[in-house]
């Protein structure tokens, strides 16, 4: 049984890396980044939540106010998300204090491991804390030597997918995670057959073609002879026109993609285009990529482009 003394606590971090995507992208911080139809720190949050790890502690950073309009109080998961001023190391090091244990997770990364392993208890091994940084781990403070606190990371596993530093491992997350790779993550939608799966409130034209590896998120509408031939991943409400072609492509949420399109080996957003080597390609005619509808992140999983000029603005004022 979980006692007060004894309820995990999970403190949530951000790296300091701005976002592959960036310009093009209206949020720079990587925790937003949308994978597989939700921002990255929403899939962390969720597989917290329901590993029973619910009092979450978010760290003080320049865009800390970004993941806050998102997250909110956590209510939306069952948990309870705190907001702190203090940063990474300084928030660890309180926690440890107050309640002699805690979990550390970077919010930028996609977390794959069965979290609730993490309650169980197991044997604990010293370890150098500052070698553990960027890793998933139960820290947990007892007494040694003359120093009297250590660290120590009790068994369980999780590991943390590619960091997200380039455009082509954005690309291989959103499809790994897309694809059902890991069973902790939620997906919703249902599975057209293996290797293809749908959102609610998706319209397919009758002749869409949809090939392998193949995931549609919510509120999206295909015309007419649409192909996706592989490895496709389309956020949530993209629009894409008729007789487009697709291969090994992620598509941002809100993308417009114009009638006749062919694109390959490519992160689409609604700006422009980036090659799978991070070059990028503005779209001067907007009726071939662009914007499909306003944002609506509650829906669509895009930040809002207020938040955005208020990023902006916080940078500006630091």
């Amino acid at each position: 049984m979980i006692t007060e003394s004894t309820v995990p606590i999970a403190v949530i971090g951000f790296s300091s890396a701005a976002s592959p995507l960036e310009p093009a992208w209206p949020s720079t911080h990587r925790a937003l980044l949308p994978v597989a139809g939700k921002p990255l720190v929403v899939h962390l949050v969720e597989q917290l939540a329901r590993g029973g790890i619910r009092h979450l502690r978010i760290v003080g950073s320049i865009q800390q106010w970004a993941v806050r309009q998102r997250l909110g109080d956590g209510s939306e998961w069952g948990a309870t998300v705190r907001y702190s001023d203090l940063h990474d190391a300084d928030l660890r090091t309180q926690t440890l204090l107050e309640h002699g244990h805690c979990l550390y997770f970077h919010g930028d990364n996609l977390h794959v491991g069965d979290f609730s392993a993490f309650q169980a208890a197991g044997r604990a091994y010293t370890i150098d804390p500052a070698a553990r940084t960027e890793l998933s781990a139960y820290w947990r403070l007892g007494p040694t030597g003359a120093a009297r606190y250590s660290i120590a990371a009790a068994t369980g596993s999780s590991y943390i997918h590619d960091p997200m530093m380039t455009v082509r491992s954005y690309h291989a997350a959103n499809l790994d995670a897309a694809l059902f790779s890991s069973s902790s993550l939620l997906l919703p939608g249902r599975n057209v057959r293996p290797g293809v799966a749908i959102d609610w409130d998706s319209q397919l034209a009758p002749d869409v073609f949809l090939g392998e590896n193949i995931v549609i998120g919510k509120h999206c509408r295909l015309d007419r002879r649409v192909r996706l031939d592989a490895r496709c991943v389309l956020g949530n409400g993209v629009v894409i026109g008729r007789d487009s072609h697709l291969r090994n492509v992620s598509v941002l949420p809100n993308t417009y993609i114009g009638a006749g399109t062919r694109l390959r080996d490519a992160v689409v957003t609604p700006q422009g285009i980036f090659a799978l080597d991070g070059k990028f390609l503005p779209t001067p005619d907007h009726a071939v990529i662009g914007r499909a509808r306003g944002n609506q992140e509650h829906r669509t999983g895009i930040p809002s482009e207020r938040l955005s000029v208020l990023e902006m603005d916080s940078r500006l004022t630091a």
